[in-house]
């Protein structure tokens, strides 16, 4: 996939926080740029104890993250520790890295926008590195280039 700047992302939609949120954005027609609140809820269930290792109460990377491309880590129960037992929810996170004048971190971290701004110059997104147990989210300026999910309606 390519890596986009929040605005092209969004092809010029507003920001939404809804549960679905609306946003067609890039997204082929039937399918929506997820948002914040649509995240937190796959990331909830995914800790919900379904897929656990070793206990790890953040543990919900390795269900998420795509089974091939990520640098690998002795470390035990992160995304880049026998990547064949990546993905069991079919999620396929790629670490695609990000953009911002040039390519960083391919193959080392995963990051996908939301459709949910933080202030006028922020955007949530989603991100997981290869030697994490955990997808977590923060807030980045809308510049940077990174991975959009599109989620059929």
């Amino acid at each position: 996939g390519l890596l986009y700047n929040w605005t092209a992302a969004m092809d010029s939609a507003a920001t939404s926080s809804t549960i679905p949120s609306g946003v067609q954005g890039i997204c082929p027609s039937g399918w929506h740029i997820p948002s914040y609140g649509e995240y937190n809820l796959l990331m909830n269930y995914v800790k919900s104890g379904q897929y656990v290792c070793n206990n790890y109460t953040y543990y919900n990377a390795k269900p998420l993250a795509s089974a091939s491309h990520w640098n690998t880590s002795t470390n035990t129960c992160v995304v880049g520790n026998g990547l064949s037992s990546n993905n069991a929810t079919g999620f396929s996170m790629e670490p695609a890295g990000w953009m911002s004048g040039s390519y960083n971190y391919l193959d080392q971290r995963s990051y996908i926008w939301t459709a949910t701004m933080n202030g006028t110059t922020n955007a949530y997104y989603l991100y997981s590195y290869y030697t994490s147990t955990s997808v977590s989210q923060s807030t980045l300026n809308k510049y940077y280039g990174l991975s959009v999910r599109c989620v059929k309606d």
